[in-house]
């Protein structure tokens, strides 16, 4: 039965780029509202902790995971090192630490960078260990190819639900323009309207022209991802593709002729190839959940053209405001597997009844949003024996801002938040301490019997800073 994205919380990695972008639409298009996407700024998915708070604070049931570290041949061929840890990193933690929290379904974005660089075309899913990948994007290819084993080990040892798609060359309107990361198809606009506008007599571009491609529209391969997360639950790899092969020298043609550039296209033959050729075999993702792309070569060329020619050359605004970091209505601050907070917002809407704390907590906390005229009957509650060791409090902030600064057990520093008028926090391990921000006022709870100063320890904070 397919999977309802529009009543699941959903984290999608590189949901700020190119490909992340189009698949947020597709999301909201499924009346997906419950998205959350982890911005670099704010976390470093190369880093374990940074992973496991990105997945403490939003509790996602489904991650889809886009972001990467990408470059056509130029970029792959300066920095092997970079892309192969980076992009290795991020996938092996995202997916160890989502089924450490009980993620219902992973759906991984692979590279067909993977294949081997003689796979025979159209290239099938099956003959995806049948060779080493092209040498210049070996290092990000094998990356991405041993998210694949993680996740079929993992289904076969935990049973966690993860599949892996392999999309071809991507393209479309927001694309990468930038020469030296971007990648062909961008590359080629690029070069052909500056040429044009210049009015320079030839463009040069890399290799012979001869290898041969295969392109996706990037809204169509965000469809794909968003139909495999609804209805694909197999472990086997499936390509996303467009069907066709195109090469290299018959692309800069046809793309020269969109951009009205009639100049002459040199070929440096000094510069690499890349693999000879390129295509998918698509019947996997057409048969097992009915994906075909739907958008013609020479349309979407044109819609990318028509895009970077509004769009595509204006410069970034310096004095514009970096985006407002994402606040989750509810947020669990953890240290390890410890829950050291949990944070009620007073954003939160939510209808029905819903409790946040563990259920061995000494204090519940909780949220209930009724319409007019419901009823909860009167009752009573039983005296149940109960164990408290440890104080835990609760506060709710009336009107102000508080920052709140959290510790490990050891003292030392693990995070810091704002609290605003209608949060509530419940700090449940650790340590904590407040600063006013403004005038404050808050309601504090906490079990009893009061044991007066006997019931904590003032301390200076150990090395490091709240993040």
């Amino acid at each position: 039965m397919p999977l309802d994205l529009a009543k699941k919380r959903v984290m999608v990695t590189g949901g700020a780029g190119f490909l992340g972008g189009f698949v947020l639409e597709k999301l909201a298009e499924r009346g997906c509202t419950d998205v959350f996407v982890p911005r670099a700024a704010e976390f470093d998915l190369t880093r374990a902790a940074d992973v496991t708070r990105a997945l403490a604070v939003f509790e996602p049931e489904v991650v889809i995971h886009l972001a990467a570290v990408v470059g056509g041949i130029g970029a792959n061929r300066d920095e092997p090192g970079r892309f192969f840890y980076e992009n290795a990193i991020m996938g092996i933690e995202l997916i160890e630490q989502s089924r450490r929290m009980g993620v219902e379904k992973f759906a991984c974005v692979g590279t067909v960078c993977a294949y081997p660089k003689h796979t025979p075309v159209p290239f099938a899913e099956d003959a995806l260990w049948d060779g080493y990948p092209e040498e210049t994007n070996a290092p990000y290819g094998i990356a991405k190819k041993a998210m694949l084993v993680q996740l079929q080990a993992y289904r076969e040892q935990y049973g966690m639900n993860g599949v892996f798609l392999l999309p071809v060359n991507l393209y479309g309107p927001r694309d990468n323009f930038d020469l030296h990361t971007s990648h062909v198809i961008p590359a080629i606009i690029r070069k052909c309207v500056e040429a044009r506008e210049a009015g320079e007599s030839h463009v040069t571009l890399w290799g012979t022209g001869t290898p041969s491609r295969e392109f996706i529209y990037a809204a169509d391969a965000a469809e794909g991802i968003v139909l495999a997360t609804e209805r694909y639950d197999d472990p086997e790899p499936v390509n996303l593709g467009a069907g066709f092969e195109i090469t290299i020298r018959d692309l800069a043609e046809k793309i020269a002729a969109l951009t009205g550039f009639t100049g002459d296209i040199v070929w440096d033959t000094s510069q690499p190839d890349g693999q000879p050729r390129r295509s998918l075999d698509t019947r996997r993702a057409r048969e097992r959940f009915g994906f075909e792309a739907r958008t013609g070569f020479d349309e979407g060329l044109a819609a990318t053209i028509e895009w970077y020619l509004a769009e595509g050359r204006a410069e970034p605004d310096a004095s514009a405001p970096p985006p407002a970091p994402y606040v989750p209505p509810v947020e669990r601050i953890v240290d390890g597997e410890q829950v050291v907070a949990i944070i009620v917002r007073g954003s939160l809407r939510e209808p029905g009844v819903r409790f946040f704390s563990e259920a061995d907590f000494s204090q519940q906390l909780g949220f209930m949003s009724r319409p007019a005229g419901h009823v909860i009957e009167p009752h009573v509650h039983n005296a149940v024996p109960r164990e408290v060791a440890y104080t835990q409090e609760t506060l709710f902030v009336r009107e102000g801002r508080v920052r709140v600064d959290l510790y490990r057990d050891d003292r030392t520093p693990l995070a810091s938040r704002v609290l605003a008028t209608g949060d509530a926090i419940l700090l449940a391990t650790g340590g904590h301490g407040f600063t006013m921000l403004d005038e404050t006022a808050m309601v504090e709870v906490k079990q009893g019997p009061y044991s007066g100063d006997g019931d904590k320890t003032r301390f200076e904070p150990g090395p490091g800073a709240c993040g």
